[in-house]
């Protein structure tokens, strides 16, 4: 299942700054754990958002823990509001991953779900959520 996490500061941005560093720890130790795909800081920076993928069968236990080890939660810095996301692309066949493509069940990082693979997104970049796979640039084209 997919998750977007909308964390909201409840304390002046100058606050949340000096623990910065241990938010941005944190979710590179999410992303470890192949539960954040992207993450962000909103325009004005009131806040920001992360998308995640979490096991469908403890959604709600995986989706407190994520909030409730946040460095921003534990300081009461910020808030965070989950929307549960139903990703369609009409493309894929019944029980594939419209994100991530087809299943292995073998995958370290997404066992018994979607396999993270790197994909096309159009522009001649691949996309992946998984740190085993990296993103590329996107291609020039240069005139013949």
């Amino acid at each position: 299942m997919y998750a977007l996490a909308i964390i909201r500061y409840r304390r002046p941005l100058e606050e949340a700054k000096s623990f910065r560093e241990a938010h941005r720890n944190y979710l590179l130790s999410l992303k470890k754990q192949c539960l954040l795909i992207a993450s962000g800081p909103f325009d004005p920076h009131y806040g920001g958002a992360l998308l995640l993928r979490v096991p469908d069968a403890d959604t709600r236990e995986t989706l407190d823990r994520i909030r409730d080890e946040d460095p921003f939660t534990k300081q009461k810095l910020a808030q965070y509001e989950f929307a549960r996301l139903e990703c369609q692309d009409g493309h894929r066949g019944p029980g594939q991953d419209p994100v991530m493509g087809g299943s292995n069940p073998a995958h370290p990082c997404c066992a018994g779900t979607a396999r993270p693979r790197s994909h096309s997104s159009g522009r001649g970049r691949k996309l992946s959520s998984c740190r085993a796979f990296s993103l590329e640039a996107p291609r020039r084209r240069v005139p013949k």
